[in-house]
């Protein structure tokens, strides 16, 4: 009998784009509440739902009435300054509800500056 390797999925470019992904391995699912006042308007739903639907392994649920949108990534976790950007890039101001797990967590270390 032949075996074949198994297929890839084939990476789509927009995911490809998110840098900075750490797989969440050993941790069921990570979760994540965003503030982002302004959701509520039709064209910045329609705008999310292109941007998130890139990401694999991510559902999410947008409340409305307080402008919340909460996120479960089981795949691949995009890191905090990436879920900025995607709001960002339709024009809304994003803010992190409750503690950020360390998965999510910006990578980058602060430096002291010596004079």
């Amino acid at each position: 009998m032949l075996r074949l390797p198994p297929k890839r999925k084939p990476e789509n470019l927009k995911t490809r784009l998110l840098f900075g992904r750490v797989r969440a391995q050993g941790v069921g699912m990570i979760e994540v509440e965003v503030y982002a006042a302004g959701i509520r308007a039709p064209e910045k739903m329609m705008g999310l739902a292109l941007e998130l639907e890139a990401i694999a392994g991510l559902r999410y649920k947008v409340d409305t009435n307080h402008d919340i949108v909460y996120m479960e990534f089981t795949d691949q976790v995009p890191d905090a300054d990436a879920i900025r950007s995607i709001f960002r890039r339709i024009e809304l101001d994003a803010k992190f509800v409750g503690a950020v797990p360390p998965e999510v967590g910006t990578k980058k270390k602060t430096q002291r500056i010596e004079t």
